[in-house]
């Protein structure tokens, strides 16, 4: 992603699906845009790390084609800082994770990963920043 298309120092934007690169070996439809098939892909719209009211929190916006279990991490430098998972339902969904006070600013990679029933396993990585608190 080029540097002049990102929303601010704390935010990293991915709009597009996900990489067949998460999964070696499958393949898809070429037709239909799919990478298995005909089965939608999961779709990561935003990911960010940043402040409501006051207080610190990971944001990871994605679009789920049927139900998966999700988990969104806070990584720097292998060290994992914060993290939640939920069971969430097909749709457009938004994952809220508080990054704890002792974290300090600085480089971090928001990580996502999406299993869906069936076991498949994608994941995404955006680089961020932590603000200070």
């Amino acid at each position: 992603m080029p540097r002049h298309q990102a929303t601010g120092p704390t935010a990293a934007c991915v709009a597009a699906p996900w990489s067949a690169s998460v999964l070696p070996g499958r393949t898809g439809d070429a037709g239909t845009g799919s990478r298995w098939g005909g089965d939608p892909s999961p779709t990561l719209l935003r990911s960010q790390v940043g402040r409501h009211h006051g207080r610190r929190r990971v944001l990871a916006e994605l679009v789920l084609p049927e139900a998966s279990h999700v988990e969104v991490r806070l990584e720097r430098w292998g060290q994992l800082l914060a993290e939640a998972g939920v069971d969430a339902p097909a749709g457009r969904r938004r994952l809220r994770v508080p990054v704890p006070r002792d974290v300090l600013a600085g480089p971090a990679r928001v990580v996502v990963t999406v299993t869906d029933g069936a076991g498949r396993v994608r994941e995404a990585s955006v680089k961020s920043h932590v603000p200070a608190r």
